[in-house]
């Protein structure tokens, strides 16, 4: 259920976000979270204001926080590109400055091989360390951990890449106004969260009948075949083809939510459990926030490169749209590929053992 309120607010979010775009000025888009926040603040307190405090308190490991900080922002850093530096897009696509990772980026990669490593080592001698490294010795832990890594990285692609689709192959492909293209890629992405909703729910039920491995395995082959079917989409994607496919790739991204998060909370001990709830959420965003850097590059540096064969004054609408589906169709292969990649560390989540038999073995 967690889950599915989780992604029921991607569901709300893509068309009001296309309605504030298409009535009012994009800058609504960040106006409008701040009096969402307060009030969700102000709930919350009044929500959680009958919950019991520990009495045990731990100091906060701000030097862990920090350097963990520093590394994933260099992380970041080192897998954005560059691009041409010039006033417009189609000039930008035949910019002879080329795209790819920046110069500083063989730097920024040895400063955060050397921040993670700083971050190992205070993580280790802390009292009270930010994460309690000894919990990935736990391999059903480790994998569900590194299973939701990339699906975070898998996820970014569909969510970002299907309304670029829309805004770029479709509204040049189709002669969309910038509203029409907005109304259409918020509706795509609803087809896509919503089924993510219906099977993060699925996937809670699936999870307390079948375990850990057999949903996530389930879900991560779904997702491969419904991005792997994104990836076929070109200019003149069909309108339901498009929906059948998002529906396949929300089911399957759904069907993961549920049993990773339970596999990662149930193989912490009881007073770690914060600490693995909050490790669900920060490494599915670390895997957005890297496959989000690190496909943006891609794209951008594959758009530039297919883009030089045609002179600055004879790119037209359509090779624009057409280098522009080539360019997304790859990333949806490649996210397609990091969800078969997933299915290794999923193997290795072991079943849940039933209450019973877990209470005989304990006892015994």
């Amino acid at each position: 259920i967690i889950g599915a309120v989780d992604t029921a607010g991607w569901v709300v979010g893509p068309p009001y976000g296309a309605l504030l775009v298409s009535q009012f000025q994009w800058r609504w888009i960040f106006f409008i979270n701040i009096p969402l926040g307060l009030a969700v603040a102000a709930v919350a307190w009044f929500a959680l204001r009958g919950l019991d405090v520990p009495n045990k308190t731990e100091k906060l490991d701000y030097a862990g926080a920090g350097l963990l900080t520093l590394a994933l922002v260099l992380l970041c850093l080192a897998l954005t590109g560059t691009s041409g530096s010039t006033e417009n897009a189609f000039a930008a696509a035949s910019a002879s400055s080329g795209a790819g990772l920046s110069p500083q980026a063989p730097l920024l990669g040895i400063l955060f091989l050397l921040a993670a490593m700083a971050f190992v080592l205070r993580e280790r001698q802390a009292a009270d360390p930010l994460v309690d490294l000894d919990l990935f010795r736990n391999v059903t832990f480790a994998a569900a951990c590194l299973v939701n890594l990339l699906i975070g990285g898998a996820l970014i692609a569909a969510v970002v890449d299907v309304p670029l689709f829309v805004n770029t192959v479709l509204l040049l492909a189709r002669n969309l106004t910038p509203a029409q293209a907005d109304i259409q890629s918020g509706v795509l992405l609803v087809v896509l969260t919503t089924s993510m909703v219906v099977a993060a729910i699925c996937g809670g039920l699936l999870t307390e009948r079948w375990g850990y491995r057999r949903p996530t395995l389930l879900g991560l082959i779904l997702a491969a075949g419904g991005l792997f079917l994104l990836s076929r989409w070109g200019p003149p994607a069909d309108d339901l083809a498009q929906i059948r496919d998002l529906i396949l790739c929300g089911l399957g991204l759904g069907l993961v939510i549920s049993p990773v998060a339970t596999s990662i909370i149930n193989n912490a001990p009881a007073e770690q459990r914060g600490t693995a709830m909050a490790l669900v959420l920060f490494l599915r965003l670390l895997g957005m926030m890297t496959a989000l850097a690190g496909l943006t590059t891609w794209g951008v540096y594959r758009f530039e490169e297919l883009s030089r064969v045609v002179p600055l004054g004879g790119l037209t609408a359509d090779f624009v749209a057409g280098i522009s589906a080539q360019v997304m169709d790859e990333v949806f292969a490649l996210a397609a590929v990091v969800c078969l990649v997933a299915l290794f560390p999923a193997w290795l989540m072991r079943a849940r053992l039933a209450p019973l038999v877990h209470a005989v073995r304990t006892l015994w």
